[in-house]
C-alpha cells in the first residue's frame, strides 16, 4: 500500500532541494572556467612535440560552445584556424578566420589579427603552401582599410605587399612599397630601416650594384638605426659583388 509520510520527511525533501540547486550552481560555475580549461586543454595538444591536430581542434571547439562573449568565441575560433594552418588544410583555416572577421563583437585587433594571417597564408612560406602572391596583395590591402589599424599594422601589410613583388621579382613594384614605409614617420623604427634596407637589396638582386650601395649607405644615416646594424650594413655595402 501507500507508504505513510514519516516526520521529517519533508525537511529532507527540502534539503534534497537544496542540495540540487547547488549542485546546479556549481555545474554553471564550471561552465565559466572551463573554456579557459578546454582552450588550454587544445593549447598544450598544440605544443607537444608531435602535436594532434584532431584532439586539439576538439578542445578548442569545446571551448568555442561554452565561450560567454563574443571575444572568447573569436578566441576560440582563432586556436582552431590554428590546428588547421599547421595541418595544411588552408581553405578550412582560412574560413575559420573569416568568421572572426564576420564576429559582432571581436575586437579590432583580433579581426585585423585574423585578416593578417589570411594574407600571410597566400605567401606559401609561412605555411608551406603553393604560393598566391596576387590573393596575399589583395588580402593584405585590406588591412589598410580596416577600422582601427594602426600605422604599424599599414606598415606591416605594405611590407607584405612588397615582399610578394620582390618574391615574384617585380622589383620596381616592391621597391615602390618599400618607399612607402620610410616615408612614414609613425611607425616602428625598425621596419623602416628594414624597408631601406630591401630596396638595396631589391637593386642587388637585377645587378644594379651601384643603385645597392648608394641606397644602403642611407640608412647609414638613419638615426633609427642601430650600431649594431649600421656596422651590418658597412660589411654588406663592401660585399655587395660577392
Amino acid at each position: 500500500g501507500e507508504k505513510p509520510i514519516r516526520k521529517g520527511d519533508d525537511g529532507m525533501n527540502k534539503m534534497a532541494l537544496v542540495v540540487g540547486a547547488v549542485l546546479c550552481l556549481g555545474i554553471v560555475a564550471e561552465a565559466q572556467v572551463s573554456f579557459k580549461e578546454a582552450l588550454n586543454a587544445g593549447t598544450q595538444k598544440m605544443k607537444a612535440r608531435e602535436p594532434d591536430f584532431a584532439a586539439a581542434r576538439a578542445d578548442f571547439t569545446k571551448a568555442l560552445e561554452l565561450a560567454k562573449d563574443d571575444i572568447e568565441k573569436a578566441q576560440a575560433t582563432a586556436s582552431i584556424a590554428d590546428t588547421y594552418y599547421r595541418s595544411r588544410e588552408y581553405e578550412k583555416a582560412r574560413a575559420e578566420d573569416a568568421k572572426i572577421l564576420d564576429i559582432k563583437g571581436s575586437t579590432v585587433r583580433q579581426k585585423i589579427d585574423a585578416q593578417f594571417r589570411i594574407a600571410e597564408s597566400f605567401m606559401g612560406y609561412r605555411f608551406q603552401e603553393k604560393p598566391d602572391y596576387a590573393k596575399a596583395r589583395e588580402e593584405y590591402a585590406k588591412v589598410l582599410n580596416m577600422q582601427g589599424a594602426t600605422s604599424d599594422d599599414k606598415a606591416k601589410a605594405i611590407f607584405g605587399i612588397g615582399d610578394s613583388f620582390a618574391t615574384e621579382r617585380k622589383y620596381a613594384e616592391a621597391r615602390s612599397q618599400y618607399a612607402k614605409i620610410v616615408e612614414m614617420k609613425d611607425v616602428k623604427p625598425d621596419i623602416r630601416v628594414e624597408a631601406q634596407y630591401n630596396i638595396g637589396a631589391n637593386y642587388r638582386a637585377e645587378g644594379n650594384f651601384d643603385m645597392a650601395k648608394a641606397e644602403w649607405a642611407k640608412i647609414l644615416k638613419m638615426d633609427e638605426a642601430t650600431a649594431e646594424y649600421k656596422e651590418k650594413v658597412e660589411q654588406r655595402i663592401r660585399t655587395v659583388y660577392w
